[in-house]
């Protein structure tokens, strides 16, 4: 088996909320499909959530399901 090589890669900068408000607003205008899942944006939340509650805690907390 073979080492992977790691590989650097570059990307010009952006501002990722803009391109999602940018994103939202197409889609919203023309009817098209978010640009993100709204399973995705709860499963976010969740995970936000357990790194406030780990944060207060200083325990490890799951996201609640």
């Amino acid at each position: 088996v073979e080492e992977p090589t790691p590989e650097r890669m570059t990307f010009d900068a952006v501002d990722q909320y803009t391109l999602l408000v940018e994103l939202f607003a197409q889609a919203a205008s023309s009817g098209g499909p978010a640009p993100i899942a709204l399973e995705d944006s709860v499963m976010n939340m969740a995970v936000l959530d357990a790194l406030a509650r780990s944060a207060k805690s200083g325990r490890w907390e799951s996201p609640a399901r």
